[in-house]
């Protein structure tokens, strides 16, 4: 991909954030992605670590 292809895919994904479109940002990412949710594990139940390989779940 050119440098422009990419920055047009990037914001693409983060502008998918807005309207919370959860299927395609995780279809634009690879089966082995990891994240991390930060905050208060007592007041948010989706704070830590987090895999699309095993949605939901702690990684």
């Amino acid at each position: 991909m050119q440098i422009e292809q990419n920055k047009q895919v990037v914001k693409k994904f983060w502008s998918l954030f807005k309207y919370a479109d959860v299927d395609t940002i995780l279809s634009m990412m690879s089966y082995d992605a990891v994240w991390i949710v930060k905050g208060d594990e007592q007041i948010h139940s989706s704070v830590g670590q987090k895999s699309k390989a095993i949605p939901n779940s702690p990684c």
